[in-house]
């Protein structure tokens, strides 16, 4: 294996389409996606999560001797330090940012950390309302693994977050919406592999499952090639599905106060990407 740093990068945000755009990525035959999908490697400033990859020897065992080596951390978006680690290490490399509305995303992570025990607030109004609170070290859930992730209002603020990858890496990022990326997802994929120079290709599967089913082979082989202790970051029990019947919900005066909240973020990343975010979210 070659130790080769990857070129590619899926640096978030967070629930908003990352593992499916990895999962696509992987059926090329030209790409070769780490099979620990986040290492964190690069988010030097964020707090270390169970599955991350601090050592660099271990980092680039992750990667092939392949034309495009590519991982999807989407905490490297939040991170102020990963872009410019990023840019460092890895001249040439470009990046992808995915984008969903920020209301939906901070609902949709809310629930991912209720069942995965990160979060203890089954109200989402409650948890928003400790943002500051935890900022400070308070009010930190016994069983969270990652407190960073619990500042639902900044990691959902954008403008900030892709305004840096695109200071840093210039024409090298591609912004992908949510809602394009549903919407058409065999257009975003072809034109994703344009961007990133690799050649076109149509044999995707896009079910979830039977794609994971597909590329099982190609992960076999890469599990296969990794240490022990790499391979032991991927044992579930790093972070464990708590069975839960709590289940995040918006009131529609919460949903209200995020669209408020973030209006003039929103409007400012529209300008940035010359595109009317206003319109398409706010309809």
């Amino acid at each position: 294996m070659v130790n080769n740093y990857p070129n590619l990068f899926v640096v978030g945000a967070p629930r908003s389409g990352t593992t499916a755009m990895c999962l696509y990525l992987k059926q090329h035959p030209s790409i070769h996606v780490s099979i620990l999908k986040e290492p964190h490697y690069f988010a030097t400033d964020l707090m270390v999560q169970p599955h991350a990859i601090t050592e660099t020897s271990d980092y680039l065992k992750l990667f092939a001797n392949s034309a495009i080596n590519a991982e999807g951390s989407v905490w490297y978006l939040t991170s102020k330090a990963a872009a410019h680690n990023i840019h460092t290490h890895c001249k040439g490399a470009k990046v992808i940012i995915m984008l969903r509305r920020p209301w939906e995303q901070i609902q949709s992570l809310h629930s991912l950390y209720l069942r995965t025990g990160n979060e203890d607030q089954s109200d989402l109004e409650r948890a928003i309302s400790l943002c500051k609170n935890r900022r400070e070290g308070k009010c930190i859930p016994p069983a969270s693994y990652f407190h960073d992730g619990l500042q639902y209002l900044n990691n959902a603020s954008y403008y900030q977050h892709v305004k840096r990858y695109i200071e840093i890496f210039g024409k090298n990022v591609k912004v992908i919406l949510f809602d394009d990326f549903i919407k058409d997802t065999h257009r975003i994929m072809a034109e994703t592999f344009d961007f990133i120079g690799a050649a076109p290709f149509d044999d995707i599967e896009f079910d979830q499952q039977q794609a994971t089913l597909k590329i099982r082979n190609t992960a076999l082989r890469q599990l296969k090639q990794l240490p022990d202790n790499i391979r032991n970051k991927l044992h579930r029990n790093h972070v464990r599905v708590h069975k839960t019947g709590q289940v995040s919900s918006m009131s529609r005066p919460l949903k209200q106060y995020l669209m408020d909240y973030y209006y003039t973020d929103i409007q400012s990343t529209a300008n940035l990407l010359e595109r009317d975010l206003i319109g398409l979210w706010y309809e």
